[in-house]
């Protein structure tokens, strides 16, 4: 099983509320950026999982205009605030999907990356937009290998 897990990009620092903060013109050209570049392996992604946030949303808006369309779906377990362990049950959850994206936040996605590898706190380091890329036979704590994360300018 294949996980991508991707930052959404840089967004707006005000706004009513941090649910609502959008991406900014850095941000939309970071995840395109990230995407293009990552493409061919992003290319067997048969699911996209998406936190509610506005900036996540609208960067899963522009992968999916990169990749064309599959199927995603909306998680409250991907907010920022997101309990670590609640985000492994969930995961564990999904064997049968082949290989999936996962579009949040810090520190969530450093948190669940080093999780899933078996790392120390603080090993994955995550910039906007920034995309890892882990293999495994199951998305189980200690059970995922790290292949790469490639970080945008």
């Amino acid at each position: 099983m294949d996980a991508f897990i991707l930052r959404h990009g840089a967004a707006e620092l005000s706004a009513r509320t941090d649910f609502e903060r959008a991406l900014n013109s850095r941000g939309r050209a970071q995840v395109a950026q990230a995407v293009q570049e990552r493409s061919a392996e992003l290319a067997g992604v048969k699911c996209m999982f998406v936190s509610p946030l506005l900036r996540a949303q609208q960067t899963a808006e522009i992968v999916l205009e990169q990749l064309g369309k599959r199927p995603a779906q909306t998680c409250d377990w991907l907010v920022p605030e997101a309990r670590l362990d609640r985000a492994l049950t969930e995961l564990s959850n999904l064997s049968e999907e082949s290989s999936i994206l996962l579009i949040s936040h810090l520190p969530l996605v450093a948190e669940l990356t080093e999780a899933l590898c078996g790392k120390p706190r603080g090993f994955a380091q995550f910039d906007t937009a920034s995309l890892a890329a882990l293999s495994g036979d199951i998305l189980a704590a200690g059970c995922a290998e790290l292949r790469w994360i490639r970080h945008v300018n």
